[in-house]
This record gives structure tokens, sequence and C-alpha cells, in this order.
């Protein structure tokens, strides 16, 4: 019967063979009856899972109150039966009319048998499942006797026990490992899981396929996700909060799933939360370079850019800046999307392309609430460059991010996206680019002296230098390193620069007369970290190094 009630489904276009296919597995797994399954992946819910099985068997369906139950019929029924069966036997109300009320459908030689043993006409009628256990519960309350009439309500959509199991203690264990992200990949025998640490992805569990299906349910359930939509890119989030004796966590979640040829991927970013935001102090910039973006900081209107990849850090050194900035005398306004860290004393909007909320449209927005700072996520596009440079022109302190190598290319990259030069070297402040470097476990690093080859791909031509490598232990988790730090290259465009530019100057002098001022690059401040035994040789070469 499950089987043609699937190929009726398939008839009605209401899930199609991949996913029914899909659903099968997991009904497999959690060991539960086929509609159910379909109600736990989202394809339906109770109400038309009634519908759909009474318009497939043909019978009635009726609620727990308009039905009388009929205790002299229970009594000629045997228990064991009933109870394995999981029916009563009814009568509508104001009807003669004798029925068997069920949940899980019953076969025709259960159906016989009753008339057999009871001798008279009975027919089906089909109810909810919280209504057969009402029923069921009144007709024998001796093996019920534990348990209020609501103990089997049926669980929503991902609250299957093994999955919230398995994705509980997941996040617990990234949270615990400093990961920032969590990877659940689909792959042709099941799931793999791996956490980002310190920058580096590593396995942490393979899953069978038949636990696939529930732990990515039960994480787009948490999401708000469309749970039934499983073709097209989503993005959600939630709080994860877990208590013990022993430890309390309390942390922002961002999920965005993808659909891949084996199913969906699931990628968490993990978001501090606001106390554990980083200072400025907290970054790695050295002493000079912080005092001076502590007094760039302090201007009351230009703009500041931080810059580098994807994965470098340039959010975490806004947030850095903003609680440096944050008081009650100031208005900061920002827009941001994502929102990542909300931050009390702090305006946040969030932008919003679906809804035509965008960047430009925001900046333009903020303008008229009276800011004295504002916070740009993002320069993506012409439009919002523009505007966030006007901004800086007319009494306000603007800071945003920029996709760029260095700190002097943010220049080429405003003027490709259409910005006057002229404005560009009027507004910028400074330009702080940053890369993410990690750190040597500090048990178990090892001090020794620079190689040849070391030397010469950093470009010393010091002879005797020493370096630390890692090495690896318990507390490492053998990795030999043990957090991230940055790499910093300010360009400040202090009066004296301003002087010697060139508005049809390329990047490539302007980085010169940069180096030439005194400006530290990324290659000066990775080799100042390896000296004082930070990080290791292949973590600046891998930062540092351009093809």
């Amino acid at each position: 019967m499950k089987k043609k009630f699937g190929q009726f489904l398939l008839s009605k276009e209401i899930i199609n063979v991949e996913d029914f296919t899909e659903v099968l597995r997991m009904k497999n797994y959690s060991d539960i009856i086929l509609g159910e399954a379909l109600i736990e992946n989202g394809y339906i819910n109770e109400t038309q899972l009634q519908d759909l099985l009474g318009e497939f068997l043909g019978v009635k369906k009726a609620s727990f109150q308009e039905v009388t139950l009929i205790p002299e019929l229970v009594q000629k029924i045997s228990k064991k039966i009933a109870l394995k069966h999981r029916f009563t036997p009814v009568k509508l109300m104001e009807q003669d009319d004798i029925y068997i009320a069920f949940y899980e459908p019953l076969s025709d030689i259960v159906m016989d048998n009753l008339r057999r043993i009871l001798k008279i006409t009975i027919q089906p009628l089909l109810m909810s499942k919280i209504d057969n256990q009402y029923l069921l519960k009144k007709a024998y309350p001796e093996e019920f006797k534990d348990e209020g009439v609501d103990q089997e309500i049926r669980n929503p959509p991902g609250s299957s026990p093994k999955a919230i199991e398995i994705v509980e203690n997941m996040l617990q264990r990234a949270i615990f490992s400093g990961a920032s992200d969590i990877h659940i990949e689909p792959e042709l025998e099941g799931i793999r899981i791996r956490f980002r640490i310190d920058g580096v992805l590593k396995v942490f569990e393979k899953l069978p396929m038949e636990a696939a299906s529930s732990v990515i349910l039960r994480i787009k359930v948490l999401s708000n996700m469309n749970i039934a939509d499983k073709r097209i890119p989503q993005d959600g989030g939630f709080k994860f909060e877990k208590a013990d004796e022993k430890n309390k966590i309390a942390v922002n979640l961002r999920v965005a799933s993808l659909p891949c040829s084996r199913g969906e991927k699931i990628v968490i970013r993990v978001l501090p939360t606001e106390e554990n935001v980083l200072t400025l102090e907290d970054l790695g910039m050295g002493k000079e370079n912080l005092q001076v973006f502590h007094s760039i900081l302090k201007l009351p209107h230009g703009i500041i850019f931080v810059t580098g990849p994807t994965g470098s850090g340039k959010t975490i050194t806004l947030y850095a800046a903003l609680k440096f900035l944050r008081s009650d005398e100031v208005n900061i306004t920002t827009v941001e999307n994502p929102l990542e860290v909300e931050m009390s004393g702090i305006n946040q909007s969030q932008a919003d392309n679906v809804n035509k909320y965008t960047f430009g449209k925001a900046l333009r927005a903020i303008l008229r609430q009276d800011p004295n700072i504002i916070m740009v996520g993002e320069v993506r596009d012409g439009e919002t460059a523009s505007l966030a440079l006007e901004a800086a022109l007319t009494g306000h302190l603007v800071l945003s991010t920029l996709h760029t190598n260095d700190a002097t290319s943010a220049f080429g990259r405003l003027i490709d996206m259409g910005c006057q030069p002229f404005l560009i070297y009027t507004a910028i402040r400074a330009v702080l680019a940053q890369r993410l470097v990690r750190v040597l476990c500090p048990k178990c690093k090892e001090k020794y002296q620079a190689e040849s080859w070391e030397l010469s791909s950093l470009g010393l031509e010091e002879e005797e230098v020493f370096f630390c490598r890692p090495v690896g232990c318990s507390y490492c988790n053998e990795s030999g390193y043990k957090g991230r730090t940055g790499i910093f290259e300010l360009f400040v465009l202090d009066k004296k620069i301003r002087g010697k530019i060139d508005n049809k100057m390329d990047s490539h002098t302007l980085r010169s007369i940069a180096i030439e001022n005194g400006m530290k690059t990324l290659h000066d401040d990775g080799i100042r970290k390896l000296k004082e035994g930070l990080t290791s040789v292949t973590e600046i070469l891998k930062a540092t190094t351009e093809w």
C-alpha cells in the first residue's frame, strides 16, 4: 500500500521521483511511516496528508470531537491487536453506522477479521495521529497511565531526535575548537562535515546517506529556510545556545545552502558575539601602525578603507574600529550585507538586493539621519563608491572595505568604478591592507636558524636569522598552530603624500612613493612577526607572495 500511495503522490505531482527516493531513505533510517517522512521533509503538512490519504483510500475523515467510542465493541476486540494496529471502534455523532478509526491505513485482512469478530458492518474512518492517539488512550487508559494525552503529538519537521543530537554535537565541537565555518557536503555515500580552523579545513565527521536528509533538514528548520525548496540557494541563520555546569555557549550562526549534483551543501559561519568583538590592540598591528590608525580614526571626516581578499579579516577590523569609536556623543550608523554582529550603541541597517534596498539606497537614507560616522560594509559598485566619497567630503567619517591586494591598489580600483581621481585623493585619509596568518602554537613551536632558501624567498640578505616552525602537540591538535593574527600595510594620505600625487598617477608609481615615505608593506610586517616567533615562513610566503 505504501508503494501505491507513493505512486499516487507522484501522479498528483506532490513530489518527484528523486525527492521521493530521498524521503524513503529517511523513512527507513528514522523508522517512521511514509506520511510522517513526507511531513518531516516539509513536502506536506498534517492536514494535507489527511486529505491525500482520504482521497487515496476513498474513506471518510473525522476528528475525535465528531465521534464517540463504543465500549462494548472495545471489549470484544483483542487489546493486543488494537494497540498493534492502533485502531478503535467508534460512531459518528447522531449516526448509527459503526466505524473503525485509524491513522495508519489498515490492510484488508485486518478489516475482514474485525467484521468476522464483531459480526456487524463496519467502515474505515481516517483520523489525525493526535486524534487517533486520544481515542486509544481513552479506550485503554491502563496502557497509557504514565503518559499525558499530548505525549505523542507529532514532532514538527526537523525535530528527529537523532538529527537534533548530531547537529548539537557538531555545533558544540565546532565552537569549542574555534572553527570559523562548518561545511556540510553531500557525497556519494553520505555527507562529509568539515570545520575551518585557523583558515584551514579539517574533516570532523562523515555520516551515512540515511542521516544526510534529517541533518540538513534540521539545520534548514533552525535557519528559517524553506525546507521544501532544494533547488535554489538560500540564506538564513539562528542563535545557538547551550549551557551546562561547565560551559555556556551563545553564538550567532549564518547559514547558506547551495544545490549541488549530489544534494544540498550547507555552510555555517560562526559569527562573533558583541562580547567577543576584538579591540584594535588585539588585531596584531605593530605599535607604530596602531598609534597612527588611532589618530586617523579620531579625524572628524574623510574615508578610511580596509582592503584585502575574502577571508582576510576586513570585517573584524571594521568592528574593532567601531568598538573604538563608539560613544554616546556620536551617531554611528552602518549598512551591511549580511549583518554579522549586532552591537549596542550603533544603528545597523542590512542591505537587501532582493527588495531593492541596495547599499546606494541605504547610504542616501543614512545621510538624512544626521550621522557622524558611517560604516559601509563593502563598496561594490560605482554608485556606492561615489556616495561614500561625497559623504566623506561633507563632514562625515566613513569606514568601508574594498577587494584589492594591497593598500595602494585601492585608488585604481575606485577609478575603475568610475570615481573622479580628485575626489578619491581628497576624500581618502588612509587605506589599511591586511591578511590573516596562523600563529604558531606557544607550547610546541621550535626555534631554528633560517635556511638560505627561506632567506632568499623572503628577500633577506642577513646571514644569521632565527625563526620558529610548527611541531604539533595535543594542545594544538597536532597542527602546530593555535589561532590567527593579522599582518598589515597602512598607507596614510597626509599633506606630504598628497603634494606628490598626480591625478593620472598609476598604482605602481603611487606604491613607490608610499614606500619612500615610510609605509611598511605586508611583507615587512610579516618579516617582523617571523622574527618575533609568532608565525612561520610558510604562512608569510603564502600571505604575501604574488604571481
